[in-house]
């Protein structure tokens, strides 16, 4: 699993290891890992699930999920890929 990190001072997210290797030492400290967390269950017939920005817990980042229904456009064109 790729590990993602959070700059803390930009809240630049997601940044991965080979972006915190590209700006300079001292800039390092900002970033931070951010703890994976199992999306929840959801019902892919009629709604979406998306990543939310991470939180910061006790200072621990950690990962967010959102589900919202889908819309109506959104069911009509998942059906007609499904229909072809």
């Amino acid at each position: 699993m790729t590990i993602a990190y959070i700059n803390t001072l930009t809240l630049e997210y997601p940044r991965h290891i080979g972006d915190i290797e590209l700006v300079n030492e001292a800039d390092r400290n900002n970033f931070v890992a951010v703890e994976w967390a199992d999306p929840p269950a959801f019902d892919s017939l009629t709604q979406i699930i998306y990543e939310l920005p991470p939180i910061n817990s006790d200072g621990t980042w950690y990962m967010q999920w959102g589900i919202r229904n889908a819309t109506e456009e959104e069911l009509a064109f998942r059906d007609s890929l499904i229909n072809k």
